[in-house]
């Protein structure tokens, strides 16, 4: 797998369904990681089609689309499952991805459990500027609220490090926006409250950045919002190295890392010196998590370690120190990713930790103490370090229940006498039960069981050439209960 023999992006095919699955590789396995589905956006040159997947514990796919979203393009990241007005959905982002900028201009998508669109949320166009959505976060907030984040070009001075006066910058903004009427509730802006000389990323005199509009210094990259339970918001900027809490007024409460870094570090500077960072949450009221890259995507030996961690931080905000908790890596396998990347303390109580390391297409589930129980592979080794397969971030749930709202799919193979079977994005299906019927029976809707199979990944098949199997075939569908939940269109054998 990892030397390419299974091609560059293992894909698992199917006769019921026209998409290539990810063909996953489990380095290693645990019964503790049988939980959940896996939820990935996948991008790069080597994926025929960036859109959402949800795959099962084992790599067995849940759910795919080929559906276009929008008019911005189709590049897909931030797929994730919120919770709006008490209703679980599916949300990501879809636009264009100005991969050379890394930043995106696009919406945000919101589908209901039976996979239809059922909200569109834009970014809110202020001081006569059209702002785009980003592609780096969108979170619904407990008041069902929306955050979201937003790049924009704007003219600043660039001489204090060594640019030129008349410069150009690309600014980060974040909003907060009311889902139902589209409101701006808040609006803030790098350029406004933190100084260029803050960034870490080094300027350089003989690039083109900074000194024409189409090419703004992007200094403070904002990669991830959230709000706590007074009501602040933090934000990630990634080329400063900081984590940011900003009070309802847009002033800064305080800061955690980089250069204004005002917090006294408790774990000998381990909880204060991440670098290139993405994804910070709070998870808890004085518990923060976080993805430290430890590298720059700019080239050269700009690293602050030889492996990137996921961190979970302890915040005294009153106090303000910080105290490193736990970080998550893998000795075994250490990974140094340039760019992207999630953590995500798992749901049901197992205190198990998902990191998925963005760039490099792999993503390891922990122990609570940091023990390596599952390290899966999305694409070969090979490929890694050429962003030819990347996930920007990948999660993890227990809660996702899918009811499409089309029927299954099935396909007849004569040559080979097999009835094929699948039903895209069907969370509640534990067996297939094979039914046949004379031409009556299709006409009154009289079938007879034929044969079962136990649901144990996407597609089934049935064996269908005895002489005595009916001229009319479908299959049902059936839930743990033994509930039908609904039946694939009758075919002619």
């Amino acid at each position: 797998y990892d030397w390419g023999l299974y091609g560059l992006w293992p894909r698992t095919w199917f006769t019921t369904f026209d998409l290539g699955a990810p063909r996953l590789n489990f380095l290693k396995w645990n019964d503790a990681c049988v939980d959940g589905f896996f939820l990935f956006a996948l991008r790069g040159s080597y994926v025929a089609h960036s859109g959402p997947v949800i795959l099962d514990a084992r790599g067995n796919l849940i759910w795919m689309t080929a559906e276009t979203f929008g008019e911005d393009g189709q590049d897909i990241t931030d797929f994730k499952i919120q919770t709006y007005k008490e209703n679980l959905y599916i949300t990501f982002w879809a636009g264009s991805d100005g991969a050379e900028h890394q930043y995106g201009m696009g919406s945000y998508y919101m589908l209901d459990e039976t996979y239809k669109v059922v909200k569109t949320v834009k970014a809110v166009e202020t001081r006569g500027q059209d702002l785009k959505g980003d592609l780096h976060d969108f979170l619904i907030t407990s008041q069902d609220t929306a955050l979201l984040t937003v790049y924009h070009r704007q003219p600043a001075d660039l001489s204090a490090l060594g640019g030129p006066q008349d410069g150009w910058i690309l600014d980060s903004i974040f909003q907060e926006v009311d889902m139902e009427t589209g409101e701006l509730l808040f609006e803030w802006r790098a350029s406004e409250h933190i100084p260029v000389e803050d960034g870490m990323r080094t300027y350089m005199k003989s690039s083109d950045h900074g000194r024409d509009p189409g090419a703004g210094f992007d200094y403070f990259h904002i990669n991830s919002i959230d709000k706590d339970h007074r009501g602040n918001y933090i934000i990630s900027g990634r080329h400063t190295h900081q984590i940011i809490c900003i009070n309802p007024d847009g002033e800064t409460v305080w800061i955690l890392g980089g250069k204004e870094n005002m917090f006294t570090d408790l774990s000998g500077g381990r909880a204060t010196d991440f670098s290139w960072q993405h994804h910070a949450r709070w998870y808890g009221n004085d518990t923060l998590t976080l993805f430290d890259n430890a590298k720059s995507p700019y080239g050269g030996r700009r690293y602050t370690g030889d492996h990137s961690r996921g961190l979970v931080l302890q915040i005294d905000a009153d106090a303000l120190t910080a105290r490193l908790v736990h970080d998550y890596h893998d000795p075994a396998h250490p990974k140094l990713a340039k760019s992207q990347g999630s953590v995500q303390v798992l749901e049901g109580g197992s205190g198990n930790v998902l990191v998925d390391y963005g760039f490099y297409p792999t993503v390891t589930e922990f122990s609570a103490g940091g023990e390596v129980l599952c390290d899966v592979r999305l694409a070969p080794w090979l490929i890694w370090h050429l962003g030819m397969v990347t996930s920007y971030r990948g999660f993890k749930t227990t809660q996702w229940v899918g009811r499409p709202w089309y029927s299954p799919v099935t396909s007849l193979s004569p040559s080979e006498g097999v009835l094929y079977v699948s039903w895209n994005g069907a969370t509640e299906v534990r067996s297939w039960v094979l039914q046949g019927a004379d031409s009556d029976g299709v006409r009154d809707n009289v079938f007879e069981d034929l044969d079962v199979q136990a649901k144990d990944a996407f597609e089934a098949s049935f064996k269908v050439s005895d002489s005595h199997i009916p001229q009319y075939l479908r299959v049902a569908a059936v839930d743990e209960h033994g509930t039908v939940l609904k039946y694939s269109q009758p075919v002619d054998r």
